[in-house]
């Protein structure tokens, strides 16, 4: 692969003419008929070569290690100053969840507390519970809504 923008690659990628772009961006070619002589040509052309060869040595090390702005814009990744914010916030909500679980446990049974676990974090229907538990649905829908009663009013939510 080479660098479609490159005079040296453009140049090098045609042998029958001297090739560079223009200030404008169109390429300019110069073939054997613009010169005097075969001779003529043959001389410029191993010149540009030269010359675009030692200028495209010359820029090597900053363009190798240069990302064009274009590129830039497909991959934005967030700032510092966002990812250590968002960490913050991260570490803020664990932090009011355990001092809930904290007054959770003071309040709820330890069977109420292993319901709410497993119907809301593990997402497990009533049946599955019932079912592991070897109890009515029923009881599993009022021990769930005793215990969300009971959160509800010790944690102070609506």
């Amino acid at each position: 692969m080479y660098n479609k923008r490159s005079d040296y690659a453009l140049n090098k990628k045609d042998p029958e003419a001297i090739v560079c772009t223009c200030a404008n961006g169109e390429l300019i070619r110069l073939t054997k008929q613009d010169f005097v002589s075969e001779d003529e040509f043959e001389r410029w052309k191993r010149w540009s070569d030269e010359n675009y060869h030692t200028e495209e040595k010359k820029s090597r090390p900053y363009e190798d290690h240069r990302v064009a702005f274009c590129e830039q814009l497909d991959t934005i990744t967030p700032s510092v100053e966002t990812l250590y914010k968002e960490t913050e916030e991260q570490a803020e909500r664990m932090r009011v969840a355990l001092q809930q679980f904290k007054i959770l446990r003071e309040h709820l049974t330890e069977t109420q507390i292993r319901r709410l676990l497993w119907r809301y974090v593990d997402g497990l229907s009533v049946t599955e519970i019932a079912s592991r538990e070897g109890v009515s649905k029923a009881a599993i829908t009022m021990s769930l809504q005793g215990a969300v009663k009971k959160a509800r009013k010790f944690l102070k939510m609506p």
